[in-house]
């Protein structure tokens, strides 16, 4: 069921946040053997997930399994709640990780990683929400093919729109922007918590756009190669070099 009221979100947020280890007890945890704190983080309410994937992990592996696996399904379920504007301020956030399992999956193929490993060391198996992309893997004969599979997926026009021979950084690059691009086209509106969204992904973008430049003056790239690997929306970039 969703529904579209701001304070009943926010009031089921916050009771889920209620839940949480506040700072003091994370503090307490720093200290922790990793056996301590397997079962410290157990009896902090992810007793079900270390329950579930102990057979298979162990130590920090185990650990980093679990919370990953409560915080997947968790974002599954407020996205449920929410309709409208609502729903698109929580999907800028829990749309990125879509995004990431894409490159995992992209990374996997081009460099020829067992499915085995994959689906241990990367995308768990035990989790069902993981198991799409795993089939993409096992599907995949080559970077087009694992594109072509994505198609359905909102970012796949864009990936498909490249060229066939284009690079694993290319597409990379394609999800990126696509990403950005339509969290910021997401959010209409002048209202405050709607500014403060676009500024934190414009600062993002400017992140991620210095990485770039960065990589590129490393790799001793130039002109549109320099260009094709930034993303639009920032504040430190101005507009007219997209354009040019």
């Amino acid at each position: 069921m969703r529904f579209g009221s701001t304070p009943y979100i926010a009031s089921r947020a916050k009771s889920r946040r209620k839940a949480l280890a506040d700072r003091a007890r994370l503090r307490q945890l720093i200290n922790h053997a990793p056996d301590q704190l397997t079962v410290a983080v157990a009896d902090l309410g992810y007793r079900s997930e270390i329950d579930r994937y102990a057979a298979t992990y162990d130590g920090g592996d185990l650990i980093e399994a679990a919370l990953t696996d409560n915080l997947e399904h968790e974002l599954d379920n407020i996205t449920k709640l929410c309709s409208g504007k609502v729903a698109r301020i929580v999907s800028v956030y829990t749309n990125r990780f879509e995004y990431h399992n894409a490159k995992a999956v992209l990374r996997a193929v081009v460099n020829d990683v067992e499915l085995e490993r994959v689906s241990h060391d990367i995308l768990p198996d035990i989790n069902d929400i993981n198991t799409p992309w795993l089939q993409i893997i096992e599907r995949a004969d080559d970077l087009r093919s694992a594109v072509v599979l994505m198609r359905r997926k909102p970012f796949g026009p864009a990936l498909n729109a490249l060229p066939e021979d284009a690079s694993l950084a290319a597409y990379e690059d394609a999800l990126d922007r696509h990403y950005f691009s339509d969290a910021i086209a997401s959010l209409s509106g002048s209202q405050a918590d709607v500014r403060m969204l676009r500024g934190l992904l414009a600062t993002e973008i400017d992140h991620r756009n210095i990485v770039n430049l960065l990589e590129a003056a490393a790799m001793g790239l130039e002109g549109s190669d320099v260009t094709d690997a930034l993303v639009p929306g920032g504040r430190l970039i101005p507009k007219r070099v997209f354009s040019a």
